[in-house]
């Protein structure tokens, strides 16, 4: 699954470099309520380990194929990856929620090599703010470990639906109200700049 998600991963990288914001944002729009409802419409998922049931080699090809399909994600977006690769492991290979997280951490860790490298590549990482969101990422991420390995799928889903809302609620909020704010930007820049003392 990492395989895939890291080649997938960086192949969205390239795509994304070209695409506009705004284009991408409305992708989310329609992909985060789908996330949500398939959470909420299974309720038993990810209770119990039933991923005995494939064979090795049709396990290997739905890794190849979940790592493929969460890397493009994760190259082309972010946001939400470790949920969608949770829900993934979850409802496709039929994996517990403890063992469905632990494998979508190791894949989205490979994605977001993948993808880190094309834009250290591209000159688009402002380092000052990487560094410390990432150290205090680390911090975060070994507590709510912690806490997920030791309260199991009741916890994990719930926070699940959490993370899905949030996101929907920024995604709408960066494509509406943040818009709106630009464009009286503009309106008031253009407003002063028809005025003949305006000095650019």
């Amino acid at each position: 699954a990492a395989a895939g998600a890291f080649v997938c991963s960086a192949i969205a990288a390239k795509i994304v470099l070209v695409l506009d914001a705004h284009t991408l944002k409305t992708m989310l729009l329609v992909i985060l309520p789908v996330a949500a409802v398939i959470t909420l419409i299974n309720k038993n998922m990810g209770n119990d380990n039933h991923s005995d049931r494939f064979g090795k080699r049709k396990k290997y090809a739905l890794s190849v194929l979940i790592g493929g399909l969460i890397g493009l994600y994760d190259g082309l977006f972010g946001p939400g990856t470790g949920t969608f690769a949770l829900i993934a492991f979850c409802l496709i290979l039929k994996y517990d929620m403890r063992t469905a997280t632990g494998n979508a951490k190791f894949l989205n860790l490979a994605s977001n090599c993948a993808s880190l490298a094309v834009y250290i590549l591209a000159g688009t990482v402002y380092w000052k703010v990487a560094i410390p969101a990432a150290v205090l990422n680390i911090c975060g991420n070994y507590a709510g470990a912690g806490v997920a390995i030791k309260k199991g799928a009741a916890v994990i889903r719930k926070m699940l639906i959490v993370v899905i809302v949030l996101l929907f609620i920024k995604v709408i909020y960066d494509m509406f109200f943040q818009r709106k704010k630009r464009c009286e930007t503009h309106i008031s820049f253009f407003r002063a700049s028809r005025n003949p003392d305006f000095d650019l």
